[in-house]
Order: C-alpha cells, then sequence, then structure tokens
C-alpha cells in the first residue's frame, strides 16, 4: 500500500526482478488525484513499465480509487497471453 508515487517507483523496482507472467499487481489508490494519470500510483506505474520487460493488461476497477492488471511479457514469441486472457474471462464471471 504505497499511495504516492516516490513509494510506489521504490517498491516496484524492488520487486521487478520477481515479477512473472500472470502476476496480478492492485493499486488500492490508482484513481488518486482526480484520476490524473500524472500523479501517484498511476505516474509510478507508468514510469515503471517503459523499462519494464512486462506490459499491463487492465484487469478490473475496484471501489472509487482501485485498479487491478495482469502482467504480461511485452515479446509475443515467449507471452502466455492468449491463455491468461482465456483465464481471466473464465474468471471475470466469477469475480464480478
Amino acid at each position: 500500500d504505497c499511495d504516492l508515487m516516490s513509494s510506489t517507483k521504490h517498491a516496484l523496482n524492488i520487486i521487478d526482478p520477481f515479477i512473472s507472467e500472470g502476476a496480478v499487481f492492485l493499486f488500492d489508490d490508482y484513481f488518486c488525484y482526480g484520476g490524473d494519470p500524472k500523479f501517484g500510483e498511476a505516474r509510478a506505474f507508468s514510469d515503471w513499465q517503459t523499462n519494464s520487460k512486462f506490459k499491463a493488461v487492465d484487469w478490473f476497477t475496484y471501489s472509487s480509487h482501485g485498479k487491478a492488471f495482469i502482467m504480461v511479457r511485452k515479446w509475443e514469441s515467449v507471452s502466455l497471453f492468449p491463455l491468461i486472457i482465456e483465464h481471466i474471462s473464465y474468471q471475470k464471471q466469477y469475480l464480478l
């Protein structure tokens, strides 16, 4: 629960080597700052993805400020993306 841009960036950089495809990221304050993507967790996550080997796939939003993502590899040749999306679609019917 990082809340701020600086602490979110720090946390993402620490966990980066341990992230695997299919990891779920939950940001409970993603839409803070009036939903402006230039601030807070949204900005930190966007900046982090620039140099990451992963990209985020939107999964769902929750509460008034939260957002969930599933991480997939940027390189399609080694991606499990189609299987993950199929799994997400299957699970969405039970989560929402």
